[in-house]
């Protein structure tokens, strides 16, 4: 983790200017990326993956996350990619434990990148705006 570069307007730097506390927590741990999952490597940088994982983990414990992020995984040949997941129907990804919303979802994301609705590189360029 690392703190603001000199002059950037970040949302940590925004805060920091109007709260003591929060100014002297990312002065104390910096400003950790809020998108990052401890996820030990799992996605491999994959923001396809990455999302998965988050779809995945929603409302659920990371311990327990990780074990379905892993099964699918399995499932999929390695780290799951649009490809691999669409050939999971609901009911196999089902199988792996996910909740039947989770299974939609995942397939879902993963249509949606296949047929170029959703660009994921555009994503990683994206801002918060």
């Amino acid at each position: 983790m690392t703190g603001p570069a000199p002059g950037a307007s970040t949302p940590y730097v925004v805060l920091a200017e109007a709260d003591p506390v929060m100014a002297r927590l990312t002065g104390q741990y910096g400003t950790p990326d809020p998108f990052a999952f401890p996820d030990g490597g799992r996605s491999d940088g994959s923001n396809f993956a990455g999302m998965a994982l988050h779809i995945i983990s929603q409302q659920i414990s990371t311990a327990v996350a990780l074990v379905l992020y892993d099964r699918l995984a399995a499932a999929t040949g390695g780290s799951p990619t649009p490809e691999s997941v669409l050939r999971l129907d609901v009911e196999q990804l089902r199988a792996l434990g996910t909740s039947h919303s989770k299974a939609i979802y995942l397939r879902a994301l993963a249509e949606s990148v296949q047929s170029g609705a959703l660009e994921m590189r555009w994503l990683a360029s994206s801002t918060s705006q």
